[in-house]
């Protein structure tokens, strides 16, 4: 990507290559000399075709502020540019790009282990592996496991696994996973049993 043409045409948020699902606020600066207008649009790839403009043209100069709102939920998830062009007065246009990915897809996940209505025995089993899967097309960010209504412990790469000291009683668990764009799904949730 070629640098900005000047610090009077930018798209401070979302950042270069981020992960952006639902309602996205297109913060930015749109300013400078002989200043006329300035539009938001949306390509879907690399290098568009077709651009689509996100709401208004914008009459009035901003700094460091909302451009526009962008429902991506309309839009296929993939790799999106996202231009600002600010026309001048002499007919000049300043453009600044920036490459995000949409994905309004939640990921899946699962525990493995243990399997709901497993009986332990803390005297000889002692400590367990919790383990989980967990999938996304675009990637996993981290899986969040949750222990009796409390987080234990996380994982941002696989295998999604923790270790457990076991504790007797009945126990409740689950684990809630993210995807980098902060979809989120939760596993269903399991009970097992220690005894003495």
């Amino acid at each position: 990507q070629a640098p900005n043409p000047s610090p009077d045409v930018v798209i401070s948020q979302p950042g270069q290559f981020a992960f952006v699902s639902g309602q996205v606020k297109l913060t930015g600066t749109a300013r400078g000399a002989d200043f006329s207008s300035y539009k938001i649009q949306v390509g879907q790839g690399i290098a568009p075709s077709a651009w689509l403009q996100i709401g208004e043209e914008g009459s009035s100069a901003a700094s460091d502020r909302t451009l526009a709102v962008w429902d991506t939920t309309a839009s296929p998830d993939g790799l999106y540019a996202v231009r600002l062009s600010v026309l001048r007065k002499n007919s000049q246009i300043d453009t600044a790009v920036i490459q995000v990915t949409v994905d309004n897809t939640p990921p899946q996940v699962q525990l493995n282990y243990p399997a709901n209505g497993q009986v332990f025995s803390a005297a000889l089993d002692g400590q367990i592996t919790l383990l989980a899967a967990a999938q996304d097309a675009l990637g996993i960010e981290r899986v969040d496991w949750w222990l009796d209504g409390t987080r234990i412990g996380e994982r941002s790469q696989e295998p999604y696994s923790l270790p457990l000291k076991l504790t007797r009683g009945t126990h409740t668990l689950s684990c809630v996973t993210y995807d980098f764009a902060g979809n989120r799904a939760t596993s269903d949730k399991i009970e097992f049993t220690v005894k003495p």
